[in-house]
């Protein structure tokens, strides 16, 4: 990330969200848990692959699936979706 022609840390960036987080009050979250969270909210949301990669700056969707991909769907949420799947 770039403030003009000057870089913006990620450490710098993370101190940011860590007083955002303090001052409303909720568990700190840093840039790296928000990319995890905002690649799963784009597999699940269904968008398309190609559009993903776009995203997250990878050359292969296998990558935002194995590094970037936590499931975050409770157990009766996966029971349906395998119920949907094996129901003809």
């Amino acid at each position: 990330m770039m403030n003009g022609p000057k870089k913006i840390w990620t450490n710098s960036f993370n101190n940011y969200l860590y007083k955002a987080c303090d001052a409303v009050g909720i568990e700190r979250r840093s840039m790296h848990k928000i990319r995890k969270t905002y690649g799963t909210m784009l597999i699940d949301s269904g968008v398309d692959d190609s559009l993903t990669m776009a995203q997250m700056g990878h050359a292969d969707i296998t990558t935002t699936r194995k590094f970037y991909y936590f499931s975050n769907k409770n157990d009766s949420s996966k029971d349906a979706q395998i119920l949907k799947a094996v129901i003809i």
